[in-house]
């Protein structure tokens, strides 16, 4: 990974200081610790005494991009007009009110197993067309 790759982390991304982890070159974590900004007066850190040091550690997060998909606008057109509210229900109990229209909307990325949630609950409710969103991304997944 490049410097320019974690531009866009967050400010309280939790990082990983465990020196003898296999999986240091693959682990967002542990390669974010490369690029911590000097100006953060503190940052967050997993305890590297309990970091197993390989991918089934709680805290391994993959350096790969995932296929991010935004917005959901024509969601709705996908199912019969009449289990539009039901769906919609379903959504906003499966994700929340907020998080559900900030996704709708484009503001927040729907992550590749939400994707299939939501193709699964789209056929649940009638869909036979799998659901349109409206744009794709690679993007590293910093949650």
């Amino acid at each position: 990974m490049k410097k320019e790759d974690f531009g866009n982390m967050p400010k309280g991304f939790i990082r990983c200081y465990k020196t003898d982890c296999k999986c240091r070159e693959t682990c967002l974590r542990a390669q974010a610790t490369l690029y911590t900004k000097s100006q953060w007066e503190t940052i967050t850190v997993i305890n590297p005494d309990l970091a197993t040091g390989d991918t089934d550690c709680n805290g391994f997060l993959s350096t790969e991009p995932v296929h991010t998909a935004w917005g959901m606008r024509k969601l709705l057109d996908c199912i019969p007009h009449g289990n539009a509210g039901k769906l919609r229900s379903q959504l906003i109990k499966a994700y929340g009110y907020y998080h559900f229209y900030r996704m709708r909307r484009g503001e927040d990325p729907i992550y590749p197993e939400e994707q299939e949630n939501i193709i699964k609950l789209v056929r649940r409710n009638g869909g036979t067309d799998l659901p349109e969103f409206e744009r794709y991304t690679d993007d590293i997944r910093w949650v």
